[in-house]
């Protein structure tokens, strides 16, 4: 039902556009992932800085909290989650990845991963196959785009692409 809820909000509720920091968003998501990634004995690792983003800040802290909490749940029995994040600016975007040591995804089901209700492994995991579907809409809302490259049994990385902020203007 959460996920059902979450997924109308995405596609529903008007986006507010504004300098969302992505280091603050990381932690809002962490704030509410703490305990699943202690109970798997899991490691968070934030490798570059994390700029400003033109984004909604409720959709992207569900971005990010979606993202982050895959990279927990979908890790082979016994292996502990280790989740890489970064971001690269280019230009007038940013790049946010988010990188796991999970499952991987083989590549013909890739564009499955983002459809609603798609559970690629129903059998080892628990879900609804939302979370990506919510991840992908939100991102589009916010005028980005949403991918991933994968290998199977190794991990995937996730990218996002969104709108630099643009620097505060310095009044004279």
């Amino acid at each position: 039902v959460q996920d059902l809820l979450g997924y109308g909000r995405v596609t529903r509720a008007p986006v507010h556009p504004e300098a969302v920091s992505l280091a603050q968003a990381v932690e809002a998501a962490h704030a509410v992932l703490a305990g699943a990634i202690a109970e798997r004995e899991g490691e968070l690792v934030v490798e570059t800085a994390l700029p400003e983003v033109e984004a909604d800040r409720t959709l992207l802290e569900q971005v990010v909290e979606n993202l982050i909490g895959n990279a927990v749940k979908f890790v082979p029995e016994g292996r502990k989650p280790v989740i890489r994040l970064r971001a690269r600016t280019h230009e007038h975007h940013v790049r946010f990845e988010v990188e796991d040591n999970g499952i991987g995804i083989q590549p013909e089901d890739i564009p499955r991963a983002f459809r609603a209700f798609e559970r690629l492994d129903p059998s080892r995991f628990p879900g609804t196959g939302v979370g990506l579907t919510i991840v992908q809409k939100a991102v589009e809302r916010m005028g980005g785009e949403v991918g991933v490259t994968s290998t199977p049994g190794e991990g995937s990385i996730f990218h996002v692409l969104l709108r630099a902020a643009a620097p505060p203007e310095h009044a004279l």
